[in-house]
This record gives C-alpha cells, structure tokens and sequence, in this order.
C-alpha cells in the first residue's frame, strides 16, 4: 500500500524544514508529533494510511506562509511561493483560501466515516472547486 500523496508532501515538509526530524517540525506547527508520525505508518486497526487532518495542513499554511497551499493540496504548483515574498508581505490568494475551505469540506466528511465503513466514493458529499476560467496568469 502506497502513502497517500498528501501525506508524501508534509514528509517533503518535514525533511525540508526539520531535516527530516518529525519531533522538530511538529513542535514548530504547534501539533503533537504523534499525530504527524500517524500520516507515515499504516494504522494497524484499518490496515490504511491516515489522511492528513484538516488541523495538520492549516498548521503548516499558517506556520509556513511560504509553501504554496495548492501544491500542500493537489501537488499542482511549486512547492514554495515565488523568492519574492516574505512571511510579512504575502496575501493570500483568495483561491488559497477557497481551496483550502474545499479541502476541509472534504477532509471533514472522510473523518466522519464514509472512507472507514465502506461508503462508495458516489456517497461522498461533492464540493464544488472554485473556477479558474477568466482568471490570467500573474507572470503574462
């Protein structure tokens, strides 16, 4: 069984920011360092990988401002933002916050059992994503 995507993402976190100690980089996202040790072993009661927590990735949103939360997300953007922001100067981009908003929506209703009784992915709430269309490219 493969770790989910997700979950590989915050280890890339955790060995670029802590050198790869779990202890130091939960500390520094203010979350027990059990719960970020879960997201590497497979849970011996579900035989699964857990899911990244929705407390776990806006912990690291907000310690780390300079991680692209798309990337944290979906693996869909550079993991960092560009060199020219700073942890004073960067706002968010309102589809950050509408992705994460859509993440939690989601990550809620898994954490409320549909992914542990069995629930076909069709019972899954689904959310709509926030759209891009219309939207222009800051670099062009």
């Amino acid at each position: 069984m493969e770790m989910p995507e997700i979950n590989c993402r915050v280890k890339q976190l955790v060995d670029y920011y802590a050198g790869g100690s779990v202890k130091k980089f939960a500390e520094s996202i203010k979350i027990p360092q059990q719960t970020v040790n879960r997201l590497f072993n497979i849970d011996s009661r579900t035989g699964k990988y857990p899911m990244a927590t929705t407390d776990l990735i806006v912990a690291i949103t907000e310690m780390y401002v300079g991680i692209e939360p798309r990337w944290l997300l979906t693996g869909k953007a550079p993991m960092l933002r560009e060199e020219n922001s700073t942890a004073t100067t960067i706002e968010r981009d309102p589809r950050d916050i509408e992705l994460i908003a859509t993440q939690r929506q989601l990550l809620n209703a898994y954490e409320q059992g549909y992914g542990s009784r069995g629930v076909g992915v069709g019972s899954v709430p689904t959310v709509d994503y926030p759209s891009t269309s219309g939207l222009k490219h800051p670099r062009k």
